[in-house]
């Protein structure tokens, strides 16, 4: 792969995870390789304020993450369908929110 720099997307399913998602989200972050890194999150209709968070750090990285926050539960097989149908890159990582 000369003169190829290779993509990483992690794709992050969460549902109900506030306590544990930033701390998985910026455990992705601080990974470092010689490489360009992407983290997709997709938040499955939360009740207790996940989607906010994911939010906030998508603004604050938003050249790194993307965050799909649903509004409602689909469930985890479809959301997790969704999140890695808008995946791209040389390597796929899959990663829960907790």
């Amino acid at each position: 792969m000369s003169g190829h720099t290779e993509k990483v997307c992690v794709c992050v399913g969460t549902y109900n995870h506030r306590d544990y998602i930033e701390t998985c989200v910026r455990s992705i972050l601080s990974q470092q390789f010689d490489g360009e890194l992407r983290i997709i999150v997709a938040d499955d209709g939360s009740t207790d304020g996940t989607a906010d968070i994911v939010r906030e750090l998508a603004r604050s990285h938003s050249d790194r993450i993307t965050a799909i926050c649903r509004e409602k539960n689909v469930g985890g097989h479809e959301n997790y369908k969704g999140m890695t149908q808008q995946a791209d890159g040389d390597y796929l990582a899959i990663m829960d929110g907790d």
